[in-house]
């Protein structure tokens, strides 16, 4: 995996990171919409900037298009770390979420990489928690 302040996300993994960041910057970007219809909050408006610019970033730096031939990505955890987790964190959920749906409409679905990418949270947590988590 690297240095322990990097960690390979494999080739299997990243569409979820992608996803992640996705989901990460429609929430920010709803956020300043949000804002936008209202009165301005300064130090509110500056830190959800300041997010959208660090998660656009990660996206840019990881690759933005889906298309491209699945690799595996080394990610600088003092750099990266806080919000990789966040992203991963939450598409965990959100793909654990979409199984115990399935389950309870009856259909048994394979949980594919969705245990593996449980572990690579865990294994970012534990490596990159700084004050944090």
């Amino acid at each position: 995996m690297g240095g322990r302040d990097h960690i390979r996300i494999s080739a299997i993994l990243a569409p979820y990171l992608r996803d992640g960041i996705r989901r990460e910057i429609s929430a920010i970007l709803e956020d300043l919409l949000g804002q936008v219809d209202t009165v301005i909050e300064a130090n509110r408006y500056h830190a959800a900037s300041d997010q959208l610019d660090e998660a656009r970033e990660l996206f840019e730096t990881i690759g933005i298009a889906d298309e491209a031939p699945l690799q595996d990505i080394v990610l600088d955890l003092s750099r990266w770390g806080q919000l990789t987790l966040r992203v991963l964190q939450r598409q965990h959920e959100v793909e654990v979420r979409r199984l115990q749906n399935y389950a309870e409409e009856g259909f048994r679905l394979s949980p594919g990489a969705v245990p593996e990418l449980g572990q690579l949270v865990n294994d970012i947590r534990e490596r990159a928690c700084i004050k944090a988590c």
